[in-house]
């Protein structure tokens, strides 16, 4: 592996920094703010804190579990450390136990700084903070080295749906919250009769942590640089898909057949809608409590996200069709047609959320169509942004020199999702 240099070491140096600024503007202005609008609305700043603690839990897990809190990659573990690779698992071990350490001190800061500007005891609660980090890495590392992986992918949705129990709790009260946690325990329930659920305990315990998982997660954060190296989120996309496990079949060829491709709409719709139904039914609840406790901004903050998640999750395989000249080729069918087929679950579940928040929130129409519509602004936007340009354009940075092209790519979706926040924001008023 070749050594860091010096401009790799101010890199990372700058985008540390650059992270931590932005930290503490969180922690300094952000949450204090939401704190405050929660008390001013009549609601517990205590209880909406937890909440928001709840979501950076199931961020802090998801992100351990996607990256492995031990990582070697193949070639070390063969031509390195063939002879002792229990020293390189420990190195590797310490390594994330470090890196945890400082990560978690951020975030302590960073909530105990936001607890002070709300004026609530902030020092006990942002060691608490850290200390629950530092357990939660500590369980990463032995559930990677029992190889208990549901277990791991489990624990950001415990988190994520306690989250959501504890805001459904201190918006409308105990009913609404035993209804949420009855919801979530049947999700949990549903995940687990799919074969999600946790392994079974190994007889014998290993005495090192399976290759296999080593390999997985050193590939993942391969992915992860290359991904932030590339302005590109589709590296990690096709490394994350192409290590799960695949339980979906190709579509059938009788699915393009016919003038109107009314096969593919109903197929695609079929194979989207669980994914899209799952991020709405969790979006909805959330954006009503997030009203009821701090307002309209954040509530349609809430959708609009959703709405992004969703149509970056479901609408992929429309957004492969119009990318590539060869599919249409290959089936002898237009362009416009079915890509419109394959974001039809976007489309639907979108516009299903919006006219829901529209009738909760009593937002005016004009509104609810902006939010319907958002989905089709993202998936034309990130065709127009992937369009093969005649020249390339380079800007400099703090960061060195970057192509107005790649910030284009990454750009592309979040800026209109923005531009429908701040519409329906101001048609709201």
């Amino acid at each position: 592996m070749r050594p860091r240099s010096r401009g790799d070491w101010y890199e990372v140096v700058l985008g540390v920094a650059l992270a931590a600024m932005v930290l503490y503007a969180l922690g300094n202005s952000g949450v204090p703010r939401l704190l405050t609008d929660a008390e001013e609305r009549g609601h517990s700043a205590v209880w909406v804190a937890v909440a928001l603690l709840g979501f950076v839990l199931s961020a802090w897990t998801a992100a351990w579990s996607f990256a492995g809190p031990v990582a070697v990659t193949a070639a070390r573990l063969h031509w390195v450390d063939w002879r002792r690779p229990d020293v390189a698992i420990r190195a590797a071990r310490r390594r994330a136990l470090l890196v945890s350490a400082v990560a978690g001190a951020v975030v302590a800061v960073t909530a105990g700084l936001a607890l002070s500007a709300a004026v609530l005891p902030s020092v006990l609660p942002a060691v608490a903070v850290w200390t629950a980090l530092q357990l939660l890495l500590l369980s990463a590392v032995e559930l990677q080295r029992r190889d208990l992986d549901r277990t791991a992918r489990l624990l950001p949705v415990a988190f994520g749906a306690a989250a959501v129990v504890v805001a459904a709790a201190e918006a409308w009260g105990a009913v609404a919250a035993t209804v949420t946690a009855c919801g979530a325990a049947a999700a949990g329930a549903a995940a687990l009769a799919a074969g999600g659920g946790t392994g079974g305990r190994r007889d014998t315990v290993a005495e090192l942590t399976p290759r296999w998982q080593l390999h997985r997660a050193a590939r993942h954060r391969w992915a992860i640089v290359a991904g932030i190296t590339l302005m590109d989120g589709d590296v990690v996309r096709i490394v994350r898909t192409r290590d799960a496990r695949a339980t979906r079949r190709a579509l059938p060829a009788a699915v393009f057949r016919g003038p109107r491709p009314i096969r593919l709409a109903v197929a695609a719709f079929l194979r989207g809608l669980p994914a899209a139904l799952t991020i709405g039914a969790v979006a909805v609840p959330v954006a009503f409590a997030a009203h009821e406790i701090l307002g309209l901004t954040p509530a349609l903050v809430v959708v609009v996200l959703a709405e992004l998640v969703v149509t970056r999750v479901t609408a992929r395989a429309a957004e492969a069709w119009l990318a590539s000249p060869a599919l249409p080729r290959s089936w002898g069918i237009g362009r416009n047609g079915p890509a419109a087929a394959l974001a039809a679950p976007a489309v639907v579940v979108c516009a299903v959320v919006a006219a829901m928040v529209t009738a909760g929130l009593s937002l005016p129409v004009t509104a609810g169509l902006v939010l319907a519509a958002l989905p089709v602004a993202v998936v034309l936007r990130r065709r127009s942004s992937r369009r093969p340009d005649t020249g390339l354009t380079v800007i400099a940075t703090p960061m060195g020199a970057v192509s107005v092209q790649a910030v284009n790519r990454v750009v592309a979706g979040p800026d209109v999702a923005f531009v429908a926040l701040l519409a329906a924001h101001l048609l709201s008023r």
